[in-house]
């Protein structure tokens, strides 16, 4: 793979974690490898591809000085 971000493929971490971390207790690699096979499966190929093709994952919040935006609180 080329650079990574730090972002990029929390989830193969967090499996590569719970096979390697001795000091874990046994519950928890088994959780985190849980946690880590499903997101490796479902989140980070979704992740990948919103990268590939440029779509940012932020929602910004509501502008407080445009009154237009419906997010806004001050707007109703």
């Amino acid at each position: 793979m080329s650079k990574k971000d730090d972002d990029d493929y929390y989830f193969v971490d967090l499996l590569k974690e719970s096979v390697t971390d001795s000091d874990m207790p046994v519950g928890g690699r088994i959780a985190t490898g849980i946690l880590g096979l499903f997101g490796t499966v479902l989140i980070d190929p979704i992740k990948y591809g919103m990268k590939k093709l440029g779509i940012k994952d932020e929602n910004p919040g509501p502008d407080p000085s445009d009154p237009t935006d419906p997010r806004n609180p001050g707007a109703y």
